[in-house]
């Protein structure tokens, strides 16, 4: 296995053996109840690739010190696959802080994985890392913002509200999914991005492996105008620290985004007090969600403790790049109109 030797550090791709002091490293990124927690999550996310993890670690006297995840997408466009990797759970020891270990990781993931993956796409910088990312060649593509409209009332829970399978309302059928195979193939039916966009190319692996997450509870949720009738939207919903997000979402041509927010907004409407969502990059996703009194909340920001706006940065795999490989097809991927964006990639 490839790897370098910088002083008494080697930097080199991550082993499952290394699962272990990873996660105990990652406690200083997740806020989870018991250490147990950490190594769960850590193995959900590097599921599917035991012969080959997506990860570069930094190794100090047979100690894990540094680590940095990356979950790989695939994208299309008009047929055209384009593989993508994710930074994700970027960590080093803060006793080993100060030495490069960040930007010596990043260049190893490229000698290790721009073969096979065009691009390094990230949805979550922050202050600390961006300045980074972007010292090191990435390019914003658009701020992502956190829509969020608030109800007062009384305590909710959506898993009140949707203790039964199906229900009618307002001139629409809903139907909530226990399965995501069952969603899954509704969705595969109702999705169709336009073709002149970069869009997530879901695989039925891929989308059961991103929505088994050990720690969060998805519902998923089929609209049509009446029972018998096939949907004509669907959408997949998660909570965060009692606010739901709008996680994913597909709908025929015959319906649009507006009218799926208007459903997920009449379910919602039974008993919820707060949601949010974080839309795709698009003028369209966000002129939806205002109308529906959607906004950038000072409260999230003082949740957050900052009033960093988190990005989509970009840059391509190779470790020397030319402007050409900004382009997929007549596409500049440092657009924002290039793009049609999931939540559930990565946001």
């Amino acid at each position: 296995m490839s790897q370098d030797n910088t002083g008494e550090y080697i930097i080199r791709q991550c082993r499952t053996e290394d699962f272990e002091q990873a996660a105990s490293l990652l406690k200083g990124l997740w806020e989870l109840d018991n250490d147990d927690m950490y190594l769960t999550q850590l193995k959900w996310k590097h599921r599917g690739w035991p012969e080959k993890v997506y990860a570069t670690v930094v190794e100090y006297q047979k100690e894990i010190v540094g680590f940095l995840g990356l979950l790989p997408f695939t994208y299309t466009l008009n047929g055209t696959r384009v593989p993508v990797l994710c930074p994700v759970d970027l960590c080093v020891s803060s006793n080993h802080r100060r030495k490069g270990l960040f930007k010596k990781m990043v260049y190893k993931s490229f000698e290790l994985f721009a073969n096979s993956h065009k691009y390094m796409i990230s949805y979550s910088t922050n202050p600390i890392s961006t300045p980074g990312f972007l010292n090191m060649g990435w390019e914003r593509v658009e701020d992502i913002k956190h829509l969020v409209r608030f109800r007062w009332g009384k305590a909710f829970s959506l898993t009140d509200t949707l203790n039964e399978s199906e229900f009618s309302s307002s001139k629409i059928y809903c139907k909530i999914h226990t399965s995501a195979d069952e969603y899954f193939g509704i969705r595969k039916k109702l999705s169709n991005p336009t073709s002149a966009t970069i869009h997530l190319d879901w695989t039925y692996d891929d989308f059961t492996w991103r929505v088994a997450h050990p720690y969060k509870k998805y519902w998923f949720i089929t609209f049509a105008e009446r029972q018998g009738q096939q949907p004509q939207s669907c959408c997949c919903l998660t909570e965060t620290h009692g606010m739901y997000q709008i996680a994913d979402w597909a709908f025929t041509e015959n319906s649009n985004w507006n009218g799926l927010l208007s459903n997920i907004n009449k379910i919602l409407n039974k008993s919820c007090s707060t949601y949010w969502a974080i839309p795709t990059t698009g003028a369209e996703y966000k002129a939806g969600l205002r109308n529906l009194y959607f906004d950038i909340s000072r409260v999230i920001k003082l949740i957050r403790k900052t009033s960093f706006q988190p990005g989509m940065i970009i840059r391509p795999t190779k470790k020397n790049f030319d402007e050409k490989d900004w382009n997929i097809g007549s596409l500049d991927v440092r657009k924002s109109q290039s793009w049609n964006i999931s939540p559930l990639a990565g946001l």
